[in-house]
């Protein structure tokens, strides 16, 4: 049987962190769409969180190189995704998730199927043609419906979380870059490198992402009902 290959500490610590960003950003997120909480959205901790993205996107194209079955990991993903749209809808029919991160995630998994593959020429240009395609789909309106998943919306579109391939894929791409610059021994840069607690929230970021805001929706709600804290 073959070996699990190592962990590569400082990914599971840099996801990790994400993780808590992204926990951050939603909590305070909720009280503030949810419960009308005075918390100011611009915050610069709450940019910061929002960084937590970027991150994952980063993260997942460095993974790249390390997953045994990256459509398998895809598939996972998109069915993680799926139950993100149904639990959202029906929580708010007229706002829910479309085509969030992970519906962002599974797609471009599977992508990186084939982007693992290209030279590092290629990979650069269509960073750059992403972040391109991006900035014009952005300013572009359409009344095709299906076109928001690469950027290009319609009138009267709203997903609660919103990132579409362009341009966001040019973070993927740069993660495979950075994957292949990094990693090409597919080797720890840092193997002594020891943060439990982040490790093991790195390690189990899907789960911690699709549980912890049915958590905190549970928990407000009993609060706001019970007591005067909220």
């Amino acid at each position: 049987m073959k070996e699990n290959p190592p962990r590569i500490h400082e990914i599971d610590i840099l996801r990790g962190l994400a993780v808590m960003a992204m926990i951050y950003y939603h909590f305070i997120y909720d009280l503030v769409f949810f419960y009308g909480k005075p918390f100011d959205l611009n915050h610069l901790s709450l940019r910061l969180a929002a960084l937590a993205a970027p991150v994952f996107f980063v993260l997942a194209g460095i993974s790249t190189h390390f997953s045994k079955n990256i459509l398998k990991r895809a598939a996972k993903v998109g069915i993680a995704a799926l139950m993100v749209t149904v639990f959202t809808y029906l929580q708010n029919p007229d706002y829910f998730v479309l085509f969030g991160t992970l519906h962002f995630l599974a797609t471009t998994m599977f992508l990186s199927y084939f982007f693992v593959h290209l030279s590092n020429g290629i990979l650069l240009l269509m960073t750059f043609i992403s972040w391109g395609a991006g900035a014009f789909f952005s300013s572009v309106s359409t009344n095709i419906t299906w076109l928001f998943p690469i950027g290009m919306t319609y009138p009267g579109f709203r997903s609660s979380d919103y990132f579409p391939i362009f341009p966001f894929v040019a973070y993927t791409l740069i993660g495979i870059l950075l994957g292949k610059w990094l990693y090409a021994d597919k080797k720890s840069m840092y193997p002594q490198l020891q943060i439990p607690i982040l490790q093991w929230i790195g390690r189990n970021s899907l789960i911690l992402y699709l549980l912890h805001q049915p958590i905190f929706l549970t928990l407000l709600w009993i609060i706001h009902r019970y007591t005067s804290l909220i």
